[in-house]
């Protein structure tokens, strides 16, 4: 959402503007009216302004007021209006570096086409912004949780981001873009850890962009980052030890969430034995140990019906369940509906 200001001692032009302005463009938050520089200065001042539209008649000092504003502001677009003649108004707009200008009277449709490139390039500047924060915020985060020995949630933190990534409404190719850039920052996050990438991991992050048919579908991505962030956190559990034995059972189940787990697998690997295990599995997580296992399985499957075409046979065997029937009775039971019902539900 963008602000628009435009300062013209004309009160009914600055109206006109204003309604014209808000009813042609969703994406304009709002058009603040000024009568002269002081009023201007003082919203730029208090308001963060994305355009300007300035009425350059009669006002001797708009040079230096659009200098300070730019100063600021560099990404501030200026647009001057004038009753000048067209090579006046092109030497003003070169003389006072601004963006463009509209030669007085004009129409409201003359004012819709000028403004729209800005908006449009506001609006994509706003969104990059957006993004790129959301995408460091995710580094941090994922890095955060990997020093907590917090597996599961680095692993959705990374999802989330891959899912908002797709759900940009963005072309295929800059969608691979920004997974690429992703990937890249995530192999460079844990490979300050000295993380060797396996072999699998490196060869589909070199195929990205030549398969982008592939990574279409984005269950491709998924696996992608299943591969990295599993890979680096084994590397990093095996560089640093942590003595909670519930949360490194908890990061054994999440990291081999695709294979078949079972108890005496994770009393073996958090070296207890499984009675003693069970007891205090229950009495710490509130839940028995089949119960967690099968919920956690669930999480995965609710995620690739929701952003996925994969069948849910497909997915019952990805999740190491050799009978189909036997998993959908296990989601229902979990989630309380049947896969296909959950996909339809989901809004895919």
């Amino acid at each position: 959402m963008c602000d628009i200001m435009i300062m013209d001692s004309n009160i009914i032009k600055r109206q006109v503007v204003s309604q014209v302005l808000t009813k042609e463009f969703n994406s304009v938050n709002y058009v603040h009216g000024v009568e002269n520089i002081k009023n201007a200065e003082n919203l730029l001042k208090n308001r963060n302004i994305d355009l300007m539209i300035i009425d350059i008649d009669g006002n001797s000092s708009v040079s230096s007021f659009i200098n300070k504003a730019k100063k600021v502001n560099p990404d501030l677009a200026t647009i001057l209006t004038t009753v000048k003649s067209e090579t006046e108004a092109i030497i003003a707009n070169v003389r006072l570096n601004a963006d463009d200008y509209l030669l007085k009277p004009y129409s409201p449709q003359e004012m819709i086409n000028t403004v729209e490139r800005y908006v449009f390039e506001i609006d994509k500047r706003i969104h990059d912004n957006q993004r790129n924060r959301v995408h460091i915020e995710t580094i941090e985060k994922a890095k955060q949780e990997m020093e907590s020995f917090m597996y599961k949630e680095c692993r959705d933190s990374c999802i989330e981001y891959i899912n908002l990534i797709y759900d940009s409404n963005s072309s295929t190719s800059i969608i691979i873009d920004k997974l690429c850039e992703f990937i890249k920052s995530l192999v460079t996050l844990f490979g300050e850890g000295d993380l060797l990438l396996p072999l699998n991991i490196a060869t589909a992050i070199g195929e990205i962009r030549y398969e982008m048919d592939k990574y279409e579908d984005r269950v491709k991505s998924y696996e992608l980052v299943f591969d990295v962030t599993r890979a680096f956190f084994i590397d990093y559990e095996k560089k640093h030890t942590y003595y909670d034995e519930i949360k490194k059972a908890v990061n054994y189940i999440n990291l081999n969430i695709t294979s078949e787990i079972t108890l005496d697998r994770v009393a073996d690997h958090v070296n207890v034995s499984k009675y003693y295990f069970s007891k205090l599995f229950k009495k710490k997580m509130n839940t028995n140990f089949i119960s967690y296992v099968i919920d956690e399985k669930m999480e995965v499957a609710k995620t690739l019906l929701e952003y996925t075409d994969v069948p849910v046979s497909e997915i019952a065997s990805k999740l190491s369940y050799d009978e189909t029937n036997y998993f959908s009775k296990a989601f229902k039971k979990t989630v309380g509906i049947t896969p296909s019902a959950y996909r339809k539900s989901a809004k895919y």
